[in-house]
């Protein structure tokens, strides 16, 4: 459950929401890696991304520590693999961060995908080096829709069930994800371009991983303004003190978009009179994507059990679990979840990167706003063009290091990650 005070709070903005929903990615990705270490128990073939960190003192850290200068080399160079074609930025394995970590049967990709980068870096040739500007004017393009008439194509930004000459139709249109976030959220201080690509550098000066993926809400500040309308908006402060029937709250506990804390501050602002707290320990996005039976059969109480009217339709108050119950997925041995869901997932067949590199791109896709990429790639823009005058031409100069090297040490190159961890590894 997201943390619903601070999202609808009228002090904050949705940026300062978005930095806090993924604030625990850094820590998940130490559990990322003691489970792909771990699962090298039988075989290395479940996370090749562990071979290079197994006969260090402490394998867990010392992958989470590679996983740190991958990303941190990708903070001042963006690679583009001249077999595949495909362009590793620092944004990109962003997205790809946040979209693995949401599925768990997407953590063998993931793990692929960070070896894939860490590979590019190890062999960085000048022929690797990209036009970022030409990226993003080939984004801008106008899309030519599909038409009979003009002979044009079908347009690569819109949703497959979009309908241009009726915009409102189709399960997956474009102004679903405005229609909620844009109304329900505040841009306090944020309300144009300009103070919104400042708002987005300061905070990814803070944490990278976390202020880079705030940039789609950009979107919004094509919205209308309806403040003038009689829209409908709860927010934390208009609440009911009292629920006519208590909700279930659950927390999952390795959850990257809708993190733990979060829920723990939506259930405290509901109230025990009001609601019960479930701890979900697993990974995943919701209790579904790394379920057990413990909080399956809370959820089956909760939603069948109850009272019934004389009809035999059920009254929606089912029975709830003891306050501050929790259930554990295990994750160890052939549950493991690189065993779990192992796949071959490299790319050695094609002589290129493997598909694991495209869980992330194209960017706002988990967030449903296609047709507004070019607007964030803009907002990216903004900030990455601030970020380069800020270094001055620190950044060309490292690149410039960089290319004329011959080879590289074991490690990416040492460029940490500005607070990517700081948690302990644990399993190690």
């Amino acid at each position: 459950m997201c943390d619903y005070p601070l999202r609808q709070s009228s002090t904050s903005n949705i940026l300062d929401y978005s930095f806090t929903s993924h604030a625990e990615i850094p820590r998940i990705l130490s559990d990322f890696a003691a489970q792909c270490v771990a699962s090298t128990t039988n075989s290395t073939k479940y996370c090749p991304l562990a071979i290079n960190s197994l006969n260090t003192t402490n394998p867990a850290l010392d992958l989470l520590t590679r996983i740190n200068n991958i990303l941190g080399n990708l903070t001042s160079k963006s690679y583009k693999d001249p077999q595949s074609g495909s362009t590793v930025s620092y944004m990109s394995l962003a997205w790809t961060i946040r979209n693995g970590l949401m599925s768990v049967e997407s953590f063998p990709m993931l793990a692929q995908a960070f070896l894939d980068a860490e590979t590019l870096i190890h062999n960085h040739l000048p022929t690797n080096n990209i036009d970022e500007q030409a990226e993003i004017d080939d984004i801008n393009n106008t899309p030519v829709f599909d038409d009979a008439a003009e002979g044009g194509n079908v347009s690569t930004i819109s949703t497959s069930t979009w309908n241009k000459d009726d915009p409102l139709t189709g399960s997956g249109n474009a102004f679903v994800f405005p229609a909620v976030t844009c109304l329900d959220t505040n841009y306090n201080g944020i309300d144009n371009l300009t103070s919104f690509v400042d708002y987005v550098y300061k905070i990814v000066q803070e944490n990278p991983l976390q202020g880079y993926f705030g940039v789609s809400a950009g979107s919004c500040l094509s919205w209308p303004n309806l403040t003038s309308y009689d829209v409908e908006k709860v927010t934390a402060d208009n609440f009911p003190t009292k629920l006519a029937n208590k909700v279930l709250v659950i927390g999952v506990t390795d959850d990257p978009v809708t993190p733990y804390p979060g829920a723990l501050t939506t259930y405290e602002m509901l109230g025990e009179d009001n609601a019960a707290f479930l701890v979900h320990e697993a990974f995943g996005h919701c209790s579904t994507a790394d379920p057990n039976n413990c909080t399956w059969l809370a959820l089956q109480n909760y939603f069948t059990n109850g009272p019934q009217y004389p009809e035999g339709c059920r009254l929606m108050v089912g029975t709830l679990p003891v306050n501050g119950s929790v259930c554990s997925t295990d994750n160890s041995g052939t549950n493991n979840l690189f065993v779990a869901n192992y796949k071959d997932v490299t790319g050695a067949s094609n002589g290129g990167t493997s598909d694991a590199l495209a869980l992330g791109l194209g960017i706002g896709l988990g967030l449903g706003i296609p047709l507004l990429t070019g607007l964030i790639v803009l907002v990216w823009w903004g900030v990455k063009r601030r970020r380069l005058g800020a270094q001055g031409r620190m950044g060309s100069q490292d690149s410039g290091s960089q290319d004329s090297g011959p080879s590289m040490s074991a490690e990416a190159e040492n460029k940490e990650a500005p607070s990517l961890s700081s948690a302990p590894v644990e399993g190690a």
